[in-house]
């Protein structure tokens, strides 16, 4: 069953299905580990999967060694459905930030001209 991932602001970004990570199309993005550390699909490491919904980034620890890359063992054909409604947002927190906003930016929404 897919777990869902938040951004802190709120909005729902992707999912976890058997320790995999992808994302709201699909698109495998990394892998968590069983100590809830989250790695990249290029072995970068992204942050910690802490609450169930989240992932944190900390801001004060040395950077972690990368790991080898990994693939998906299986392309989600299928992501689940819709994604959930947004949830109430994270405060800010000393040491701490949105993983998602360092390693999984959202790419900027283009103006529209008349």
């Amino acid at each position: 069953m897919a777990q869902p991932v938040f951004r802190w602001s709120g909005e729902p970004v992707a999912f976890i299905e058997d320790w995999q990570l992808f994302d709201n199309k699909g698109l495998y993005l990394g892998w968590i580990e069983a100590d809830n550390s989250v790695w990249a699909a290029d072995g970068g490491h992204v942050g910690e999967f802490l609450d169930g919904k989240h992932l944190f980034r900390t801001t004060t620890a040395l950077p972690r060694i990368p790991r080898l890359p990994r693939a998906a063992r299986e392309r989600c054909l299928s992501p689940p459905g819709a994604p959930p409604p947004k949830i109430m947002p994270l405060g800010p927190m000393h040491g701490w930030i949105d993983a998602f906003e360092l390693f999984y930016p959202v790419p900027p929404r283009r103006a529209v001209r008349n």
